[in-house]
């Protein structure tokens, strides 16, 4: 990337999704935006299913635009997102034409600075993302990591007893989905109504991955013992011994 944008003057940003909720591979974003620092690039980063779970060092980065949600690892509702600007990110937002209205960031930060905001807001949505702010500054953001990586670790505990290898390598994988093959002659849409019989659901891959792979997620207020119990009822949908608790 840095030989690329060395040779190319023309190139203005460079984005990249911190986490592939398709695989749960996990991007090395600081690598990334580290390099494009270097070349004075800014950098947009979609932090939707990241945020709150992943290690993420805003201040000094390069990452210019942080794209979340108000759900997925914040764990409030559906319905809302922001966007978290660095200072240059301020000013290349002011030196841009708007080319949409709801999504004009210049509005947004216009609003922001006189205290108020360009459209009716959603309220339920803002409301339960500042009660979810709430709560996870009450434990502390690293806690709030740490209990993610407690899940991922209690998941990947149970795959392994079962046999089961996700597609992504341990160093690069997230702490809350992992994608794994389907085992030989298992059908996706028999493994699906199985599980959700006994009150599981899982994902089914996308486009040419969606009969070759399934997905588990280990995101929100899961407990431990919640993930374990899955464990045995995907061991008695496969027909597998479950993993020793």
């Amino acid at each position: 990337m840095r030989c690329r944008l060395a040779a190319r003057a023309d190139i203005d940003a460079v984005a990249v999704v911190h986490h592939e909720t398709t695989t749960g591979l996990l991007n090395p974003v600081a690598e990334i935006a580290e390099t494009a620092r270097a070349a004075k690039v800014a950098v947009v980063v979609d932090g939707i299913s990241s945020f709150g779970a992943e290690e993420l060092a805003l201040a000094g980065s390069g990452i210019d635009f942080l794209v979340c949600s108000s759900n997925k690892c914040l764990q409030g509702l559906p319905g809302a997102a922001f966007v978290l600007i660095s200072p240059r990110g301020a000013d290349r937002v002011a030196e841009v034409p708007p080319s949409s209205v709801y999504l004009d960031l210049g509005g947004y930060l216009g609003g922001a600075a006189s205290g108020s905001v360009p459209f009716t807001p959603a309220i339920p949505a803002l409301s339960s993302l500042d009660a979810a702010l709430g709560e996870l500054l009450a434990r502390g953001p690293a806690d709030h990591r740490l209990r993610y990586a407690e899940r991922a670790a209690v998941l990947d505990a149970v795959l392994e007893g079962l046999g089961l290898e996700p597609i992504v390598a341990s160093e690069h994988r997230s702490r809350t989905v992992r994608a794994i093959p389907l085992p030989r002659g298992v059908d996706y849409e028999d493994l699906h109504a199985a599980l959700k019989r006994d009150g599981y659901v899982i994902y089914a891959g996308q486009g040419p991955l969606a009969a070759e792979i399934f997905r588990v997620c280990c995101m929100g207020t899961l407990e431990l013992d919640t993930l374990r119990a899955f464990g045995d009822r995907l061991a008695a949908a496969l027909d597998r011994e479950p993993a020793p608790a």
